[in-house]
């Protein structure tokens, strides 16, 4: 009817008797310590399987030896969930379950190479790894730290991080074989993917260390990858085949990356950034940074709205947002594809052309554009407003001062009539205001 168990250790081991042993437990309960030990001299096996409850322990759990087995039960697979150490020095057949750490100060111990299917980490404290772990479905960190040290953490399925861990540049490396998810609003330190089939963000996230590139699409569709002073994204060179991929729209947020104050030789950063199959980083060089911020830069496939005529511009842009840096000397190069430019101009006559303030374009000239190598090079001097939206086109395509346009009265958008221009160069409307900047009188019903 009732019943408790509140210290100890259960033992499960034949000991010098020279005969393998399979034992079936089962408890409704909580157990406190719990050992499998097998006869090593006679390489005969001690196996536990479970049979119809979860194996909960309030202490440690300890496969001793070569010969000690603990088996979740292929039929029921069972899970399992400890508050103490887990020693594997034998075998653990967990199948599908899932083995949960709960308790204070924990351990991932032994000499056996240790898998789990779902691993959940949810200490008060912090789970050490004393080796590398393989974690073949999905991994969720929910409380506590996972503290890896030297140590790699081999991730088949799913990253939920809703904590946080820390490595010596090891860290969680995502190598399925489908494309795996990443999730949570933890603090995460070094990602690896090595995934053919790439990983996909489903909410913004943190690296306070390197994100690794070894192979595979890392999409953040619109959400916001944000890396740290002393992040970097290793794994060049990069490709579309091996790249960060956006939505490649104007509502994205892209890549924010942190950069220290510096002043020496050139540093170089790149944002690898790309959508729809296509490869097209923003690479940042400086020698000079006054002070600790962020650049932020977003890819957008389509031509800048901003424009008189989008047949003679670079069907592509890349929007770069700022933040606390300052006195910046150095360039970035903007790389487009072929592809981008219409057919019915020539990049050759391409000027590199920003936003400036949100309502005006700086126009750099022809040489900053290199049609070859399909590069446009922006440079800085003493910088310290970077922000604006980046492209290329023919100069008189762009106008100097962005058209602004403010409703007059209730009616439809297409409808020229009911905009008056406000601002910026003069421009006659053959249908709505589209791509130009808008003020709708609250009056107004559009």
């Amino acid at each position: 009817a009732s019943g408790s168990v509140t210290g100890g250790e259960i033992i499960f081991s034949q000991g010098t008797v020279n005969t393998a042993q399979s034992y079936r437990m089962d408890a409704s309960i909580p157990l406190n310590d719990l050992t499998i030990t097998g006869n090593t001299a006679n390489n005969r096996n001690a196996t536990v399987t479970l049979m119809i409850n979860p194996l909960v322990l309030n202490g440690s759990l300890t496969l001793s030896n070569a010969n000690s087995i603990l088996d979740a039960n292929s039929n029921n697979i069972l899970d399992v969930s400890l508050k103490g150490d887990f020693t594997n020095n034998g075998t653990y057949n967990h199948y599908q379950n899932t083995t949960t750490f709960n308790g204070g100060v924990q351990g991932i111990l032994g000499t056996s190479s240790t898998s789990f299917h779902n691993l959940i980490i949810n200490p008060i404290t912090r789970v050490n790894l004393s080796r590398d772990i393989d974690v073949e479905g999905d991994l969720t960190l929910s409380r506590g730290q996972l503290v890896l040290s030297d140590y790699y953490v081999n991730l088949s399925e799913n990253f939920i991080n809703n904590a946080s861990y820390t490595d010596n540049a090891t860290g969680v490396i995502l190598l399925g074989t489908q494309e795996q998810e990443i999730s949570g609003t933890g603090t995460f330190s070094t990602l690896s993917l090595n995934n053919e089939q790439g990983a996909r963000l489903l909410n913004d996230i943190t690296l306070t260390k390197n994100l690794n590139l070894t192979q595979g699409v890392f999409n953040i569709n619109r959400y916001l990858l944000t890396l740290g002073q002393n992040s970097d994204i290793t794994g060049a060179p990069f490709s579309a085949k091996k790249m960060i991929e956006s939505d490649g729209v104007i509502s994205d947020v892209g890549i924010r990356k942190y950069f220290s104050i510096y002043s020496g030789p050139e540093i170089t950063f790149t944002y690898p950034t790309g959508t729809g199959g296509k490869y097209t980083p923003a690479i940042f060089t400086y020698s000079n940074n006054d002070a600790v911020g962020y650049i932020r830069v977003n890819n957008i496939n389509s031509a800048h709205p901003g424009v008189i005529d989008p047949d003679r511009v670079l069907e592509y842009y890349w929007e770069v947002e700022n933040s606390g840096v300052s006195g910046v000397t150095g360039n970035i190069e903007l790389h487009y594809n072929q592809g981008d430019v219409p057919a019915t101009t020539n990049d050759a006559n391409f000027w590199a052309v920003r936003t400036i303030g949100g309502t005006s374009w700086s126009k750099g000239g022809t040489e900053l554009v290199d049609e070859n190598n399909n590069i446009i090079t922006f440079n800085y001097t003493n910088e310290s407003d970077l922000t604006g939206e980046y492209t290329a086109g023919e100069d008189d395509a762009f106008p100097d001062d962005i058209p602004q346009f403010t409703s007059n009265q209730d009616g439809i958008w297409s409808n020229s009539s009911i905009w008056t221009q406000t601002g910026g160069d003069p421009y006659v409307l053959t249908g709505g205001p589209n791509g130009f900047i808008v003020t709708i009188r609250e009056e107004d019903e559009v």
